[in-house]
């Protein structure tokens, strides 16, 4: 019984931690696939003169890009809420206009703010600690 204990115990650590680390990978997951999509835009936009819609679709909880009619979309994972994140549109030259995205990351309890920027057309991300410890 004591040994039956024992391991029950590790696996229940184990899988707790399992189950932490595949979240994190799907934030990672996240965040790159939004990099990439955003430089894929930027590309597209200065070599083909086209602009990119960026949409934030509640519903389904996705980001979705549309340039000539062709769409892609990039799932937010669970723990990733999204407050605030106002569709934009990428210019045929590259530029955005400037504003603000807010994500709230329940897995490491951080506000995430996106500073879109309007030179270049690119982001920054800001992470804050939602509660001191």
């Amino acid at each position: 019984m004591i040994v039956l204990g024992i391991v029950s115990m590790i696996l229940l650590f184990t899988i707790r931690s399992a189950g932490n680390g595949i979240c994190q990978w799907q934030h990672h997951h996240f965040w790159r696939e939004l990099r990439q999509e955003w430089q894929f835009s930027q590309s597209t936009a200065l070599v083909n003169h086209q602009p990119t819609t960026i949409n934030y679709d509640p519903m389904n909880r996705e980001f979705v890009f549309i340039c000539n009619n062709h769409e892609r979309t990039i799932r937010v994972p669970e723990e990733l809420r999204v407050q605030s994140a106002p569709a934009r549109t990428m210019k045929a030259n590259g530029y955005i206009q400037p504003g603000t995205w807010q994500f709230i990351d329940q897995l490491n309890q951080q506000e995430i703010l996106m500073r879109i920027q309007m030179a270049g057309g690119g982001y920054r991300l800001e992470k804050k600690r939602l509660f001191a410890r």
